[in-house]
């Protein structure tokens, strides 16, 4: 009896990490994302007490999530600055900066990328 406990409480403890292991991993990107990435202002640094977040056009903004949310919280910004400066026009994937103005453009071409860009984003 007493061995199987053990077998159960060495089971039961792998599943807990499997499972927080999977809850932390990041979203799949499309290919389109590395091109976007250059364009969005958040950033990981690293720093002694760990990774957190910057921004690239606001100094004084810095967030220390916990390692199991940095991820989350890093597509979370991107996801919010994707709604407000990207735009679809006619297979175009429009990069606008704050200003407003046309930053960049990329054909979608692939429908990974146009299905990608719809659902990370919220860009119809």
């Amino acid at each position: 009896m007493k061995k199987y406990l053990f077998l159960a409480l060495g089971l039961g403890f792998a599943l807990l990490a499997i499972n927080a292991f999977m809850m932390a991993k990041p979203t799949p990107k499309a290919p389109i994302y590395s091109k976007l990435k250059s364009y969005s202002p958040y950033y990981m640094e690293k720093y002694i007490g760990g990774l957190r977040i910057r921004d690239k056009t606001n100094p004084e903004f810095k967030e220390k999530p916990k390692s199991s949310e940095l991820f989350h919280r890093l597509e979370a910004f991107e996801k919010e600055w994707g709604e407000k400066h990207l735009k679809i026009e006619k297979q175009n994937l429009v990069v606008f900066d704050n200003n407003g103005t046309q930053v960049a453009s990329f054909a979608l071409s692939t429908k990974i990328d146009i299905d990608f860009v719809n659902s990370f984003y919220g860009v119809k």
